[in-house]
């Protein structure tokens, strides 16, 4: 059996993977693992699709494309991994809309652009266009050399996980904003800055995620586009303001309610004295076990086709793009050896079935929806620092795929109790990392794959 693990220029790395269709007709995720090891590359993907029609046509086309892509440029995104990054995330959109032209071209249907980009449909000989709806999500987390550079669009989020409470929110670097960057021309910016945007500056938003600063054992590296962000509000009104009110977006940003008109629904936010967007917590039912309100984004009712998405960005949902729906990731940065030589002091012995093991190792877990919806972050984290998965990676280069079938297994359990036949499509990617320099796998394990 092919080995699942691998020695980057600083860093030993274990993967798994694992699907699960849930109560759907198709699985509409997706995934890749792009592991160049000659290059010290390894580059970790999860895309959910959405859409009854072209759900499963974004996934698949945005995987094919990136790995393509990944294979063409390996030297850019090594060289230079913030641009390459925004890159493959733009092709990627493009290629889907190529994708579902194909595709309903062979159903059966003429299709064309409207004059605001987005792709129409109808049956040869018909009369009227409807509107082609759908997209995916997409998370992917890319280790180039010692570095994990985490680039997302979407609600596919991933987690780092420590065998010990030593991790330092502040350790992960916000390199930019891509669909900022996009929004307003910006100059190059000054030595030593990072490539940022500060068009959304005034007024002053803290993301919610970076008010606790305090040592953990689990970070949360995907940047937030749900609807509850006031980032997200500030971009989409600098984006496309509303004609009646030019302080609100015109798209509208709502809690779901599954019993009325989505124009109807209650708004996200408010507006204080100082005109910053305050978040109203007016929701309707959780969408998941941490009780996070159901929200989406959801066209005005003067829009020509009405269309709604539980989340700010994406690829595809062409439609939805023409409001201010994004295809362009946030992209952030942690140095994965420095967390771990600052680990290796005072290391402490971590339990195994067999005995204990003192290097210092990290767990990430990159997933979809129908995983998060199940799980606590520190449930999650629970499970992959557990001395059996750890156990499981340290004696055997598989232990990694071990752990990821065994995780799918309990969400699948949680998924059907929670959620019964409407329990979605879940996907998950579990890596672990220890370093060169303090191996916690065994050494036999490292080495060309057959």
């Amino acid at each position: 059996m092919a080995s699942n693990s691998w020695q980057s220029a600083n860093l030993l790395w274990q993967v798994g993977k694992d699907t699960d269709i849930g109560g759907g007709r198709e699985n509409q995720d997706d995934y890749f693992i792009f592991e160049k090891k000659e290059h010290n590359l390894c580059v970790i993907c999860i895309l959910d699709g959405h859409g009854r029609d072209v759900g499963k046509t974004a996934s698949n086309a945005g995987r094919k494309f990136m790995v393509d892509y990944f294979e063409a440029h390996m030297n850019d995104l090594m060289t230079k991994p913030y641009e390459t990054l925004v890159e493959v995330f733009k092709g990627a959109h493009e290629h889907i809309k190529v994708a579902f032209r194909q595709k309903l071209t062979e159903q059966g249907f003429e299709v064309q652009d409207a004059p605001e980009g987005y792709l129409l449909k109808r049956k040869r000989g018909g009369s009227n266009w409807a509107c082609v709806h759908g997209g995916t999500s997409c998370s992917l987390l890319a280790i180039v050399g010692s570095n994990m550079y985490i680039a997302n669009v979407g609600d596919s989020s991933g987690l780092l996980c420590s065998v010990v409470p030593n991790l330092d929110p502040s350790s992960m670097k916000h390199l930019g904003d891509s669909a900022l960057q996009a929004l307003k021309p910006l100059g190059p910016p000054e030595p030593g800055a990072s490539p940022t945007s500060t068009l959304l500056s005034t007024p002053t938003i803290t993301p919610t995620s970076s008010l606790d600063m305090s040592v953990t054992d689990s970070l949360v590296l995907t940047a937030e586009h749900s609807p509850e962000a006031p980032s997200e509000f500030l971009r989409f009104r600098a984006t496309r303001p509303s004609p009646t009110d030019p302080q609100y977006p015109e798209i509208l940003i709502l809690y779901d309610s599954p019993s009325h008109d989505k124009s109807q629904c209650p708004p996200v936010f408010e507006l204080n004295g100082s005109g910053v967007p305050t978040v109203t917590g007016r929701g309707k039912y959780y969408k998941n076990v941490r009780q996070e309100w159901a929200s989406l984004v959801s066209t005005p009712p003067t829009a020509r086709f009405q269309d709604a998405l539980a989340f700010t960005r994406s690829l595809g949902d062409f439609h939805l793009h023409t409001y201010g729906v994004s295809n362009l990731p946030e992209i952030q940065i942690l140095n994965i050896s420095t967390i771990l030589e600052a680990m290796s002091v005072g290391s402490v012995p971590i339990p195994t079935p067999t005995g204990s093991v003192v290097s210092p190792m990290l767990s990430v877990v990159l997933a979809s929806d129908g995983v998060w919806d199940n799980f606590l972050y520190p449930d999650v984290t629970k499970f992959v620092i557990d001395p059996s998965c750890i156990g499981a990676v340290i004696q055997d280069t598989q232990g990694a795929q071990r752990v990821a079938s065994s995780f799918m297994q309990r969400n699948m359990t949680r998924s059907r109790s929670n959620f019964g036949s409407q329990a979605d499509n879940a996907t998950v990617v579990v890596m672990y990392l220890c370093s060169t320099a303090q191996p916690a796998f065994p050494v036999e394990g490292f080495g060309k794959s057959p």
